[in-house]
């Protein structure tokens, strides 16, 4: 390894757990083919060993919390994993977990949904309505 330092920006690639984008840029600095670079990246980190979480999964950052309580779970799953740098499917797991303890919140409509009038107020207008028939009606028994 000490034969072919990585570039830092490939560390920090690497650091967010971004492995395509580490080999990316490793070939366009190196000229290395794919799996020259592909080893040299396997090689710094170690893909035997698992990969662990560095977060509790009842923890969600705030900006996913938000998100999935607006009802928007891909947005949650994709802040998720952004901010953790864990797997996509990791991160569906961890929403989807989630979901149930943090409900829609439904007094905020989900991004691009139209608000929806209220039942009361479908009885007011069709109370008003029988009024103004009833009241049509007793005069019209007057004439």
């Amino acid at each position: 390894m000490n034969d072919h330092p990585l570039p830092p920006n490939v560390l920090d690639a690497i650091q967010r757990r971004n492995l395509v984008e580490a080999i990316k840029l490793l070939r366009e600095q190196t000229g290395l083919g794919l799996k020259e670079a592909k080893d040299l990246i396997d090689a710094h980190t170690d893909a035997s060993a698992p990969v662990r979480s560095e977060f509790s999964p009842d923890a969600l950052p705030p900006s996913a919390a938000a998100a999935l309580q607006q009802g928007d779970k891909v947005e949650a799953i994709r802040l998720l994993h952004t901010e953790t740098g864990i797997e996509l499917k990791e991160a569906r797991t961890v929403v989807e977990s989630n979901a149930a303890r943090l409900r829609p919140n439904v007094a905020v409509p989900s991004p691009g949904e139209v608000p929806r009038l209220q039942l009361p107020i479908y009885w007011l207008i069709a109370a008003a309505a029988i009024i103004v028939l009833v009241v049509y009606f007793f005069l019209q028994l007057k004439r």
